[in-house]
């Protein structure tokens, strides 16, 4: 918001936003664009860059779509439907509908977190089955991304338990989790999760090192195999395994990221804001692969703050604030409206919930 104003502290003609709702909460999303419809009331233009179809449709009077650098439509918001802008943006048909897919009610219990408690997160319970996504929703600052944390062993337990597959496990260290069977993709690819400086294959293989290493010496013909067979599987568009990663668009670093943790080979998968910042292609993709990989019989815990996202993506929605679990969901009878109000109620925000 500080970055904000300060492009809007001198004497405008035009302002250029790139991804600004990126880190915002809804409210202060919502504040943003009433500063922009007002900027534009007084003749002021506004280039608004975003990935989210919500908010190009709420917010534009005139849409340009490119691919690959090229420009490939552009029309009016009014005259325009979210297929036919999808179909400009990816050059296929694509769909975000829930899936229909479900875990037996009678699966295995992969994860049992009891009475966590960690910094800024104040006892949270529940539980995640193989073959199922449990995702946590909740406002900014409810603890979802710290509970995440605690449970992988980035942060310090201070009370409560967490148990895989019915054995106590205390993660001092993401290292004693990983043991356990747990990977964990990090809310911020870039500072948290992916080495930008690296190549394709070099960071596929960063958290599997010891299995492409022979008596001290890595070996790359391996690691490089291995990199192919998850850039064709995951469809990651890449010239090379050993292009930079910084090189690539947002939607194949995370694709990477992913791969660097499915190398190995986890029972449990907890994944932080799996889109954001990526195209909505790329999007469709790691929707698809998250739900294969629950039907796999993997056990998925995935954190989002994007509401039809959570929608799209879970079998079961498990709603913080505060640090606790509030309520949980079931997914196919859950709406954004009930989501929002039972986050903002515990968490002793007054008003509807818009």
């Amino acid at each position: 918001m500080v970055e904000i104003a300060k492009g809007l502290s001198h004497e405008l003609k035009l302002i250029i936003l790139d991804e600004p709702t990126s880190s915002l909460t809804i409210g202060e999303a919502r504040h943003l664009f009433r500063v922009i419809r007002r900027l534009a009331s007084q003749n002021i233009s506004v280039v608004y860059v975003s990935h989210r179809m919500a908010e190009i449709f709420e917010i534009s009077d005139r849409i340009t779509v490119l691919r690959d650098g090229c420009v490939t439509g552009v029309r009016k918001t009014s005259e325009v439907s979210a297929g036919e802008l999808i179909s400009l943006m990816v050059g296929r048909e694509l769909s975000f509908e829930p899936d229909v897919r479900r875990a037996a009610k009678d699966a295995k219990v992969a994860l049992e977190v009891k009475d966590l408690e960690a910094e800024r997160v104040a006892g949270a319970n529940f539980k995640l089955r193989y073959g199922e996504i449990l995702c946590l929703a909740g406002l900014l600052g409810a603890g979802r991304t710290e509970t995440c944390e605690a449970i992988f062993g980035a942060r310090p337990i201070t009370s409560g338990s967490i148990a895989v597959d019915g054995r106590e496990l205390y993660p001092k260290s993401p290292a004693d989790s990983m043991a356990a069977g747990i990977s964990m993709l990090p809310e911020d690819r870039k500072d948290g999760g992916l080495f930008m400086d690296f190549t394709v294959a070099e960071n596929m293989a960063a958290a599997t090192l010891e299995a492409y290493t022979r008596k001290g010496l890595l070996s790359t013909a391996d690691m490089q195999a291995m990199a192919r067979r998850y850039v064709e599987a995951l469809r990651i568009a890449t010239p090379s395994i050993d292009r930079e990663v910084r090189n690539l668009s947002g939607g194949n670093q995370q694709k990477v990221l992913l791969a660097k943790w499915l190398a190995r080979e986890p029972r449990i998968l907890i994944v932080d804001e799996p889109t954001r910042g990526v195209d909505v292609g790329s999007k469709a993709d790691i929707y698809r692969i998250l739900r294969d990989l629950a039907e796999q019989g993997l056990a998925l815990l995935v954190v989002s703050s994007d509401l039809p996202e959570v929608l799209a993506l879970a079998h079961r929605i498990a709603v913080m604030a505060d640090g606790r679990i509030v309520g949980e969901l079931d997914a196919a009878e859950a709406t954004e409206i009930g989501i929002l109000e039972l986050a903002a109620s515990s968490a002793g925000i007054t008003g509807k919930a818009a």
